[in-house]
């Protein structure tokens, strides 16, 4: 089982970068995951100050995580989603020792 640690820059502009937010603006950080593009899976919440979004205990296959933005307005926006790819690789185990025959001394 691998941990992923995906770095996050929460962003303090609105959409078109025209209107600069400030960090109480953002209410906090959505996260989901799907390994086959298609189910995605609720993560918990970020807060608005997450530096980096940690996964636990995944096994070797392709992965999405995707990160989107909600803000505090009534009722709140989300921005577009950010999303990232990643593989894991299977990890093999250590080769057994060698097999040894009994010495012949001579």
């Amino acid at each position: 089982m691998s941990r992923v640690t995906i770095p996050v820059t929460v962003t303090l502009t609105r959409n078109g970068g025209k209107v600069p937010a400030t960090l109480a603006e953002v209410a906090k950080v959505v996260v989901q995951m799907t390994a086959d593009g298609t189910n995605w899976t609720q993560l918990p919440d970020q807060p608005n100050t997450v530096t980096s979004i940690v996964v636990d205990s995944l096994d070797p296959g392709n992965y999405q995580v995707r990160a989107a933005e909600v803000d505090t307005q009534t009722p709140p926006l989300q921005s577009a989603w950010a999303t990232v790819s990643f593989s894991i690789v299977a990890v093999l185990p250590a080769l057994d020792p060698p097999a040894l025959g009994s010495p012949t001394v001579s």
